[in-house]
């Protein structure tokens, strides 16, 4: 391998790990449990923002709408809300 090949590939992995890293991982993630039972006044939103403090809340939303198919004006407390589909 030459030097130029070594450096690309050293260079290539430290963006991949980097990237990784800065994107938050997925909701598998340590921490992060499989379900959520939603609390007075909780929206898809604050859920998102609880779990997920570091990624972009709408989309985390949008994602556990889809999800669950409870329309975000419905979540009523002690609704069971899942994080992450079925493994």
């Amino acid at each position: 391998m030459t030097k130029t090949e070594w450096v690309l590939c050293i260079l290539t992995a430290v963006f991949v790990i980097g990237g990784i890293m800065v994107s938050g991982g997925t909701s598998t993630e340590v921490g992060v449990p499989s379900h959520h039972t939603v609390e007075p006044g909780e929206t898809y939103w604050t859920i998102a923002r609880k779990y997920w403090p570091n990624d972009h809340a709408g989309e985390r939303a949008f994602v556990l709408r889809e999800l669950n198919g409870i329309e975000p004006g419905h979540l009523q407390p002690g609704d069971v809300v899942h994080l992450r589909e079925a493994e």
